[in-house]
């Protein structure tokens, strides 16, 4: 089971999840394992192989959680969202909102199914892709944008280079946004602002301000 799976993890990280996150991160096992390969959402086709990817998720939400703060008032904006790595971790978390969007429409379908399968139905899929063009009228109405800055979370994974996605994060999220980044071997993190961040399972996760 997933607990046992993550114990040390927990040790290591102070942090005990609750048992209602761990049943949806079971469930969540389930659905990755029984559409990975069908729906080609990620090239891990165990559980061993799927854990990893699992960590990076709780590693990405322990780092905000310690770093910036949970609770109903941010608005945690995750871009190209694949097949839920970090996003549908970050909603079996289950501390902040979020909105996850992802421009292939059979991975979008796969994020609803995941979220309704765990509870989390509440939480939008957008089946967009971001172009700087058309999201600044979106955002008007929108969702990152309806809490100030410092209560704005960004993430993508695999989508940009960091450098650019700085460059991207800081126009949908403007200035003084978190900015949730995975860095590479050879990255270095004084030329990108990082103001904290943690060694995973799948390389650095780091955060740094937009602007």
């Amino acid at each position: 089971m997933i607990a046992d799976e993550l114990e040390g993890w927990m040790r290591t990280r102070q942090w005990t999840l609750e048992g209602e996150t761990c049943e949806r991160l079971e469930a969540l096992v389930g659905l990755w394992l029984r559409y990975g390969a069908v729906m080609n959402l990620t090239s891990a086709r165990t559980r061993e192989a799927l854990l990893p990817h699992i960590i990076d998720g709780l590693d990405t939400a322990w780092l905000v959680r310690s770093q910036v703060g949970v609770g109903e008032d941010y608005r945690w904006l995750d871009l190209g969202s694949g097949g839920g790595f970090p996003g549908l971790v970050l909603a079996a978390v289950g501390q902040w909102p979020l909105l996850l969007v992802e421009p292939r429409q059979k991975r979008a379908s796969f994020l609803e199914l995941a979220l309704r399968s765990i509870g989390c139905s509440s939480i939008e899929v957008r089946c967009a892709r971001f172009e700087r063009a058309t999201w600044e009228r979106e955002a008007a109405n929108g969702y990152i944008r309806a809490v100030e800055p410092g209560r704005r979370i960004c993430s993508a994974r695999a989508v940009w280079e960091p450098k650019e996605w700085l460059e991207v994060a800081h126009h949908v999220g403007e200035t003084g946004a978190h900015v949730v980044m995975h860095l590479g071997e050879g990255i270095s993190s004084d030329e990108l602002g990082v103001s904290a961040s943690i060694e995973s399972a799948r390389g650095r996760i780091a955060i740094a301000t937009a602007g």
